[in-house]
């Protein structure tokens, strides 16, 4: 009798291991299953959506390494550059319970890493830190709530609440991000500044920062005409940074031709690089056939960015065509 309990025994926790040991495994492939499908979406998201949509917006290639999620139980040091260039991030384990939270903390990661780091001593690193957060800004807030939701508490909130300067610096790239200047025109020259072979110095970070108001004065130029009763200045000719921006709003024939001189006349004080910029359907035409006009006296159209702008009450269409002088004034 003894025996046969035994052998009853020795069957039942036999049972009883083969189903835990079942239980188990479907509960480490289900852990498994969720961070590979967390990986998989963040990465997809950053690697395509995100670099792609700032490259379009910028016309320009911001974003260029790649991102990359490890999944360990104990981070120590969470992100890095691996042999091929690409910034690997390292989640722990507690992160694969919320994906809003594991693309925020990923994204702000990555961007510490890929977005422009050698542009920190050019700029200085507040504005620096401002564009990395607005950038986040945006593409949390186009992603879902939830996601927005947690990068304001989790970031941006602790970063404005005890410093006012910061909090102005956002609210005011912010304004030039609905108004589509803060890619379009904005981080365009700032990353072209950091490509021109200049040291980077004091005076530099101060033109930087004088580049923003200048660009800001533009996306608040109703404000800024209520307060001083003038337009704010369209060129910014300084020692590195040397632009203007042309906005087409006039439909005559006759205005189209002015824009054509106004363009051909910021050359020769000194612009490198001119945005015609067309807000609505009907000025956007014009644009184009201002750009036309430009091509056919020799001017080379450098990239064509189409966005959305935030006027006021309305979002309406625009298209910014960014051209450089004559091939002939270049190579001279």
């Amino acid at each position: 009798m003894p025996g046969v309990i035994e052998n009853i025994i020795f069957v039942l926790v036999g049972i009883f291991i083969t189903k835990l040991y079942s239980f188990l495994s479907r509960i480490i492939k289900s852990h498994i299953s969720g961070r590979n499908k967390i990986k998989h979406q963040i990465e997809i998201t950053i690697n395509r959506e995100f670099k792609i949509n700032l490259k379009e917006g910028c016309g320009i290639e911001i974003l260029r390494k790649g991102l990359v999620i490890e999944w360990n139980e104990n981070v120590q040091k969470e992100s890095y550059l691996n042999n091929d260039g690409d910034v690997v991030i390292k989640l722990s384990y507690e992160n694969d319970k919320n994906l809003s939270r594991s693309f925020v903390k990923t994204l702000m990661l990555y961007l510490e890493e890929a977005f422009i780091p050698e542009a920190k001593p050019f700029i200085g690193i507040d504005l620096h830190d401002g564009c990395k957060f607005t950038l986040a800004k945006e593409l949390t807030f186009r992603k879902d709530a939830e996601t927005y939701r947690h990068f304001l508490s989790d970031y941006l909130s602790p970063m404005v609440q005890n410093d006012h300067k910061f909090e102005i610096m956002i609210n005011n790239l912010d304004l030039m991000s609905r108004r589509g200047s803060f890619r379009s025109v904005f981080l365009r020259e700032l990353y072209l500044l950091c490509e021109k072979g200049f040291l980077p110095n004091a005076d530099m970070r101060k033109e930087a920062k004088e580049f923003l108001e200048f660009v800001w004065n533009i996306a608040n130029k109703k404000e800024y005409f209520q307060e001083r009763g003038e337009e704010p200045p369209l060129s910014f000719i300084k020692k590195y940074i040397k632009i203007s921006i042309i906005l087409v709003k006039k439909k005559t024939t006759q205005e189209i031709d002015r824009h054509i001189c106004a363009v051909e006349h910021a050359f020769e004080n000194g612009a490198k690089s001119v945005y015609v910029t067309g807000w609505g359907n009907e000025n956007i035409k014009n644009t184009k056939r201002i750009a036309e006009t430009l091509e056919s006296r020799g001017h080379h159209r450098l990239c064509e960015i189409s966005y959305n702008a935030e006027l006021e009450d309305s979002i309406l269409p625009a298209l910014c065509i960014v051209f450089s002088q004559t091939q002939q004034k270049k190579t001279n």
